[in-house]
């Protein structure tokens, strides 16, 4: 599991396993790309609309990282 193996070594490589974690959370399937553009939509309502597109990615991920248990 290789999101295991750098969640372990965060400490010692923490920039590489970050890109690691980034990479890694790519979806394999469109259907997941849908969903998160779905999520996106829904996080980015009308009284949000000034976030910053870096803010609405990193909620999104930790939103993604905290269901799949990799958080």
């Amino acid at each position: 599991e290789p999101l295991v193996w750098w969640a372990a070594r965060k400490a010692e490589f923490p920039a590489l396993s970050q890109m690691a974690f980034d990479v890694l959370s790519i979806p394999a399937m469109s259907s997941e790309c849908e969903r998160v553009f779905s999520q996106g939509k829904l996080t980015m309502s009308s009284q949000r609309r000034r976030m910053k597109s870096s803010t609405l990615e990193l909620l999104l991920c930790l939103k993604d990282w905290l269901k799949n248990g990799t958080l």
